[in-house]
């Protein structure tokens, strides 16, 4: 989520200043920072979060879902593909009173626009790297656990056309999945505490067997975030 707890209310909301250009305001920071919208997002304007990419040069958020293709530094012709999507235009919003409720109540038109999107650029893709962005977790041990619309839709489609990770928020901690099944093996991240630390691994039994490879959050911290380095011939997640 980018903007607790409601979003923002339009484009001149000074949440935009007070909790995103005023914080991030280190020297190393004046990068573009790809957006996409988390549940909070969704009760507040996303259209005014999008509308805001064309007063910051660092906010790139076009749409409700986009791609971005980066060329990999040092690798002739090569290139990573990162799918940014709308996981609550795909499976519908979460009760706000309810920490561990699932998604409800999508609107089907738009998750059909969205679905054939993804699986239309994830087939045409033909870069080293695929990636693939979205708030909801596809798998998670923390208090929200697996998101089923994802598990049953989304998911055959990253092991179909081999994504190589699958990037996520929504539990607030750091996580690393990879299910040791048959077939593609995809690599799925959580790094949503930044803000809140949530430590409960409240659904760890739920996942696939030894699927967990990493978990961390620690309330007595500042919390954390994830880094990749991508080359031509490896990515590290740490």
């Amino acid at each position: 989520d980018n903007f607790y707890f409601r979003g923002v209310r339009s484009v001149d909301d000074r949440r935009f200043k007070r909790t995103f250009e005023d914080v991030y305001s280190a020297p190393s920071l004046q990068v573009p920072w790809l957006i996409l919208a988390g549940n909070h997002d969704h009760d507040g304007n996303v259209s005014a979060q999008i509308e805001y990419s064309k007063r910051s040069k660092r906010w790139h958020f076009p749409s409700y879902y986009y791609k971005k293709t980066h060329q990999i530094p040092g690798a002739a012709n090569q290139t990573m593909d990162i799918l940014m999507l709308d996981t609550v235009l795909l499976c519908g919003n979460t009760d706000p009173e309810d920490e561990e409720s699932q998604p409800v109540n999508r609107n089907e038109a738009l998750y059909n626009r969205q679905f054939r999107w993804i699986d239309k650029n994830l087939a045409e893709s033909k870069s080293r790297y695929v990636l693939v962005a979205g708030h909801y977790p596809i798998y998670s041990a923390c208090s929200h656990g697996t998101t089923k619309c994802l598990e049953r839709d989304l998911d055959p489609l990253l092991q179909k056309y081999r994504v190589n990770a699958y990037l996520a928020g929504h539990d607030h901690d750091l996580q690393h999945i990879r299910p040791e099944r048959l077939g593609w093996k995809v690599e799925y991240f959580i790094s949503g505490c930044t803000n809140f630390i949530n430590p409960s691994l409240i659904h760890r039994r739920s996942l696939p067997r030894n699927s967990l490879k990493f978990a961390w959050a620690s309330v007595f911290s500042y919390g954390g975030f994830a880094y990749m380095e991508v080359a031509e011939d490896s990515m590290v997640v740490t």
